[in-house]
């Protein structure tokens, strides 16, 4: 029979294991953690010297640039054109360089992109980007006189961190470059809870900034998550909105994750509110489109839709 202290002995080696065991567990556990809290961390202003843009494979430029040959040289009245819509979403590449030929300018010196900030990072409501572009051997300008106002007004935070991520914006920098050649760019993810006071200096912004050698694009996508037959349903509710400008009925719009209209109704409501006191009301839809249709995929339970679009003032 044991003695009393051998059973003693044999249960502090047993907790004495428990504890390494567990020890090692949360050791490991808490390290992984951290290094997922490390790979969202903003990277500090210093370290980013230059944003590489999403959509740098050569293959897939030219594609976009070859889908749209010569549109720099028929330019029809490009000062009436005041913005457009374009989706970010790369599948849909045929919509994005039919956008970009017919809003293509050389005479463009400033695109003022707007973009949904997809992952809520950065520590403002609306978050702009003061680095250049490397867009392969090119590099695409930031407009920095222009963020450096937005910030001072504080209408927006400058935080280039937040860029490395955000494919809202970086899908669409090659396009830009290629088909603005002689713009700078001004980059801005809004974040959906938005204050409307905030809306307000943002809208008021960027119609002081608009004039006839700048030009402000929405970067969206539609109703996300839905079926072929979902999605269509959607994008008719969607739709009037677009063309009438009906910024009003845009929170009226079923926004459940489940049966979203469109990925950003915040950047949305600003981006027509802004075309409609411009008087840019002249509506002409370039294009529309779903990922089932494209990819051929009929069945597909989870979709993104389309819409492309320009605003112009009235002839």
């Amino acid at each position: 029979m044991s003695s009393p202290y051998s059973l003693i002995r044999f249960l502090f080696f047993i907790m004495l294991i428990g504890v390494l065991v567990g020890g090692s567990f949360f050791y490991q556990n808490n390290k992984a953690e951290q290094k997922e809290v490390e790979s969202e961390r903003i990277l500090p202003k210093e370290e980013v010297k230059k944003h590489n843009s999403f959509f740098v494979d050569p293959s897939v430029v030219e594609l976009i640039v070859s889908q749209a040959p010569n549109c720099l040289s028929d330019e029809v009245e490009p000062k009436l054109i005041k913005g457009g819509i374009a989706n970010h979403h790369l599948l849909a590449s045929e919509l994005v360089s039919g956008f970009f030929c017919r809003v293509a300018s050389r005479e463009t010196k400033r695109v003022i992109v707007l973009a949904p900030n997809h992952f809520g990072l950065g520590g403002g409501w609306v978050i702009g980007g003061a680095n250049n572009w490397s867009i392969g051997e090119q590099e695409l300008f930031s407009d920095k006189e222009g963020m450096e106002k937005l910030s001072s007004s504080g209408v927006a935070i400058a935080d280039d961190g937040i860029f490395t991520k955000e494919h809202g914006i970086g899908n669409l920098m090659p396009a830009v470059k290629h088909f603005f050649p002689e713009a700078k760019v001004v980059t801005l993810v809004i974040k959906e809870k938005i204050p409307t006071d905030r809306q307000e200096k943002l809208i008021s912004a960027l119609k002081e900034f608009s004039d006839d050698q700048t030009m402000i694009i929405a970067s969206l996508d539609f109703s996300h998550d839905l079926s072929l037959e979902e999605a269509n349903a959607k994008d008719e509710q969607t739709l009037p909105i677009l063309s009438g400008l009906d910024y009003g009925k845009i929170s009226e719009l079923n926004q459940s994750s489940e049966a979203s209209n469109v990925d950003s109704p915040a950047t949305l409501n600003i981006f027509l509110r802004v075309m409609a006191d411009l008087g840019a009301t002249d509506f002409e839809l370039l294009g529309r489109g779903n990922s089932a249709l494209i990819s051929g995929q009929l069945e597909a339970r989870q979709t993104t839709s389309y819409f492309t679009a320009v605003y112009s003032l009235k002839k």
